[in-house]
């Protein structure tokens, strides 16, 4: 029995059905990090179908679960539940992960 191999953009697809599930964007395509040139900090973004996007920032507030839970209530008006810190550091690595740079 052979198994289908999953494109990159198949396996990202994949990979985002945590973070949808859990910041709870049914909606979420993408997660970007712009930059304005490799070696600089970037700006990170999470991308909804239809172009909408939630600017996050520097990593340092993608780190921060208060931060994103705060986003989260302000942009999609419910507030995330709190996760375990251990469980957090997963999902951002996750996050960090299926990101996507982007030159600006």
């Amino acid at each position: 029995m052979s198994k289908t191999k999953l494109t990159p953009n198949a396996q990202r697809q994949a990979a985002l059905a945590r973070p949808r599930e859990v910041l709870r964007l049914p909606r979420l395509a993408r997660v970007v990090v712009g930059r304005t040139h490799p070696s600089m900090d970037g700006e990170y973004a999470l991308i909804l179908e239809g172009g909408e996007e939630i600017t996050i920032g520097r990593a340092a507030n993608l780190l921060s679960q208060s931060y994103m839970r705060a986003l989260v209530a302000e942009r999609a008006g419910y507030v995330m539940p709190r996760l375990k810190p251990v469980d957090w550091d997963k999902l951002v690595q996750l996050i960090l992960d299926i990101c996507e740079e982007v030159q600006v």
